[in-house]
């Protein structure tokens, strides 16, 4: 099969898409260091495709188009994590091998089941802690789930092997490190909405640099898409390759309830701040001046100032010295 053919086979597949190979390129030699690879992985039976709209993101906040992939293995993370964990890898190392850049870094990205690919992946894999610069683990289920539900249970390991590996008490999770290399700054979201989670902080990344729940109180499906996951993982990753960086603005959060108030418009659709008086947890809030989903008023949100009457939802204002 002639290279152009293979790399779009590949590519339909997700197994390696032509984006990650890069094999289009020629050497990509600069007189200044080429960025970290972000690379973004969808959870459980997720498409590569169902992160486009956060790699769009990451593009338009300036990040080259060229450096920002998503992927998946063939069975969608619903197969064995280990090998998925090892399809990652090898799609690490034809990435290099393809732009010619052996010393080419990522940033991973991982939602769900993703996540215990990842860590499986970085426990096993000797390349790991020269290839991943920064991990992000984004509701894994880092510490084991299952629901109430015996029959739901039983149904999703009969019909994934990925189930049965993050159960809560499985021998795979049992089997993975507690810690992460050193080299490899982590950073693991929770939040106390995602009913996928149980308990909640089964999310929290075992051995990380960070654990920060999600500025708004969101739902396990609503990590691709919300606002405020996306800027608070970019402004870590910002603060870490460049240690002078510090987003523009005040943050308000749940210890100042008077401006966090202020900084937010419920119920849905209000055209103005009105008083909490009377106000139910079933009323959602939205940053004053954006469209940021701040979540139910009665939980804790990161609210930050970034000019007269406009607010976004950011974790890092979780973050003391930020």
């Amino acid at each position: 099969m002639e290279s152009g053919r293979l790399v779009r086979w590949l590519g339909r597949l997700c197994l390696v898409p032509a984006a990650l190979l890069g094999l289009a390129g020629t050497s990509n030699a600069q007189t200044t260091p080429k960025k970290p690879v972000i690379a973004i992985i969808p959870g459980m039976w997720g498409t590569s495709e169902l992160m486009d709209d956060m790699r769009q993101w990451f593009v338009n906040q300036g990040w080259p188009s060229d450096r920002v992939v998503t992927w998946t293995d063939d069975t969608r993370m619903s197969g064995d994590l280990k090998a998925a964990g090892e399809k990652m890898g090898a799609a690490m190392e034809q990435f290099a091998t393809g732009r010619k850049e052996p010393d080419v870094q990522f940033i991973v990205i991982a939602w769900s089941a993703a996540v215990i690919a990842t860590r499986s992946y970085i426990q096993n894999d000797p390349n790991a802690t020269k290839r991943v610069k920064m991990f992000f683990s984004l509701a894994g289920p880092n510490n084991g789930t299952a629901t109430d539900n015996a029959l739901f249970n039983f149904a999703c390991k009969a019909l994934s092997i990925a189930c049965g590996q993050f159960e809560t008490g499985s021998e795979f999770l049992r089997n993975l490190p507690q810690t992460l290399p050193a080299s490899i700054y982590s950073v693991g979201l929770w939040s106390k909405c995602d009913v996928n989670g149980n308990p909640r902080e089964t999310a929290k990344l075992p051995g990380a640099n960070l654990n920060l729940e999600t500025p708004a109180c969101i739902t396990h499906f609503d990590y691709p898409t919300d606002i405020g996951v996306r800027r608070t993982v970019y402004n870590i990753i910002q603060k870490q390759l460049n240690p002078g960086f510090s987003p523009a603005g005040k943050c308000y959060t749940a210890v100042n309830t008077k401006q966090s108030e202020k900084a937010r418009i419920w119920p849905q659709g209000s055209s103005s701040a009105p008083t909490p008086t009377g106000s139910t947890s079933s009323q959602v809030g939205f940053a004053l001046g954006s469209n940021d989903n701040t979540g139910e008023i009665d939980q804790i949100s990161q609210l930050r100032a970034v000019s007269e009457n406009y607010y976004v939802a950011d974790g890092t204002c979780a973050i003391p010295d930020f």
